[in-house]
């Protein structure tokens, strides 16, 4: 899942003429932040004032007098600093909104539920001052979510639905870093490898050439462009057949699109590690079967989960293992929820399969994503109040017959 805006924020600290005061886990967070600046010195040439340098300036393309939000659980306190500081250098004022997992789990169960289900209208109110928004993705594992009843999950997505679509249709500049969370030793236990091999991923993939993965987004995008079917098939059995109705095929590059993909969509965003290209196939028209060797549902995993289509429908789930927490959210969720809603093809040369871990992220040169609901930084027609993205590796993926991706491998 592409990691978004937390929607539950409880501080906001304006940093003007004083610095960042030590918090009560600074000491934990310094630690936190060393070692992850440690291993991306050994494995690229980036450090915390590189990468600030290049979201600041190279993708949000700050301005003086702009405010720019960035939202941080503070475990990169070094990194944090440094965003707020290359922010000030241009001329802008950072503002920093401190979220946690930890705490957001808490609310989540703790909170009554009449409360969880109120709109967070001060979201959409601060878009009246912030100009562009740095996320910064949590350290925590997928599973901190796993044991949260699913129905106050969804009464949260509820209240948050017309908030999200507000943003998208604001134009509003966001840069995240980390698609799945930035790399820790409880992230890399869930996926089943070693902190030092997931970092090593991590840094390596975000230091991609913006302008190389551009120019391979735009030879995607060319063939995507006139295509009228979309053919999607896998040795373990997916077989889906789609049609492409001249929606914008957006590309993320790590840098911006400079116009925004349509009214509905004006804000502009990029992720990090970048490299990808993606549209929205025709909603009422996707037809087959998906085939998903390993799947995870908020932390929880599902093993060879098999996903039939109808008419752009999700008409039925099965799984050896962990269907039951799809066909429970599916049940509880509104609107287009089952609707096909995004195709995403990788396109990072840098970022590759984890050998022997479930480790996946969109970027990932030649795999193949599928989205169902409402996803809103997808060019889809879905409303719905529930989304949710599948990875296909190893799959292949045709356009009017003509080869995309061949058995995981990107062929254009």
């Amino acid at each position: 899942m592409k990691y978004h805006v937390p929607v539950l924020t409880i501080l906001i600290i304006a940093v003007g003429a004083w610095l960042l005061s030590p918090a009560p886990l600074a000491e934990d967070s310094r630690a936190a932040a060393s070692a992850t600046a440690g291993v991306a010195e050994a494995t690229t040439t980036l450090n915390s004032a590189d990468i600030a340098t290049r979201i600041v300036n190279d993708v949000l393309e700050v301005k003086p007098g702009e405010t720019i939000q960035v939202n941080t659980d503070l475990s990169n306190l070094e990194l944090t600093e440094e965003l707020a500081l290359t922010i000030r250098r241009s001329g802008a004022f950072p503002l920093i909104v401190y979220g946690s997992a930890r705490l957001t789990r808490r609310i989540l169960q703790e909170t009554p539920e009449a409360y969880l289900a109120s709109t967070p209208t001060f979201q959409v109110k601060m878009l009246r001052v912030v100009d562009g928004m740095i996320n910064l993705a949590s350290p925590e594992s997928p599973a901190m979510f796993a044991q949260v009843p699913e129905h106050r999950l969804m009464l949260v997505r509820k209240a948050n639905q017309t908030v999200a679509a507000r943003i998208q249709a604001s134009p509003l500049r966001t840069v995240t870093l980390g698609n799945a969370g930035i790399p820790s030793k409880q992230q890399a236990k869930f996926y089943g490898t070693s902190l030092e091999k997931l970092e090593r991923y991590f840094w390596n993939a975000v230091d991609a050439d913006p302008d190389e993965l551009q120019a391979r987004g735009e030879r995607v995008r060319a063939a995507l462009q006139d295509a009228r079917t979309l053919r999607l098939t896998s040795a373990e059995g997916t077989n889906l057949t789609m049609k492409l109705v001249g929606r914008p095929i957006v590309l993320n590059s790590g840098i911006l699109e400079p116009q925004a993909v349509d009214r509905e969509h004006q804000a502009r965003n990029a992720w990090l590690p970048a490299g990808e290209a993606y549209t929205s196939p025709l909603e009422t028209a996707a037809d087959g079967v998906v085939k998903v060797k390993v799947a995870q549902y908020r932390g929880i995993k599902i093993e060879d989960l098999t996903l039939k289509f109808r008419e752009g429908r999700v008409i039925k789930v099965s799984a050896a293992k962990g269907a039951e927490v799809l066909e429970e959210a599916l049940a509880l969720a509104s609107g287009d929820k089952d609707r096909i809603a995004v195709i995403d093809i990788g396109l990072n040369p840098k970022s590759q399969l984890i050998p022997g871990s479930s480790f996946r992220s969109y970027e990932m040169e030649g795999l193949v994503t599928l989205g169902i609901g409402g996803l809103v930084w997808a060019p889809t027609e879905n409303q719905s109040d529930f989304q949710a993205t599948f990875f296909l590796p190893n799959a292949t993926l045709e356009a009017d017959g003509r080869i995309i991706v061949k058995d995981g491998k990107l062929k254009i």
